[in-house]
């Protein structure tokens, strides 16, 4: 389906994909040994076969979720952002020093900008 809808947007017209389980991802260093590490499931299975069609098409940049910490990894000339989580460590304070928050993405014509923006909710205290 990837593969179809890129044919129709054509190779001249630059494109943002957007999924929810990651392409490329460094995670499985960064979680090693993380009691909520990256699991078979944690990128897409596929992802090389992906990565190829994307890089045969005008993809600039693809954003991933799904392990609750932020990457910026630049491959191929495609830029991938895999966006933290407003609820970091499921609410119970930062992953993997991510606080908890969203990607902000600014574009302009075929260039583009992000931040990461903090959403700003503490973890309160049972005691």
């Amino acid at each position: 389906m990837v593969k179809t809808d890129l044919a129709k947007v054509g190779k001249n017209r630059p494109v943002v994909v957007v999924s929810h389980f990651p392409f490329l991802s460094i995670g499985s260093q960064i979680m090693k040994g993380a009691t909520q590490g990256m699991t078979e499931n944690s990128i897409i299975t596929n992802s090389n076969e992906i990565r190829e069609i994307l890089e045969s098409n005008n993809v600039k940049l693809v954003l991933q979720g799904h392990l609750h910490f932020l990457e910026d990894i630049q491959y191929k000339g495609i830029h991938y952002i895999t966006g933290g989580a407003v609820c970091a460590q499921w609410w119970n304070g930062p992953r993997f020093g991510m606080e908890e928050g969203f990607v902000q993405i600014k574009a302009c014509g075929n260039n583009f900008s992000w931040e990461y923006i903090d959403f700003g909710w503490d973890v309160e205290s049972n005691d």
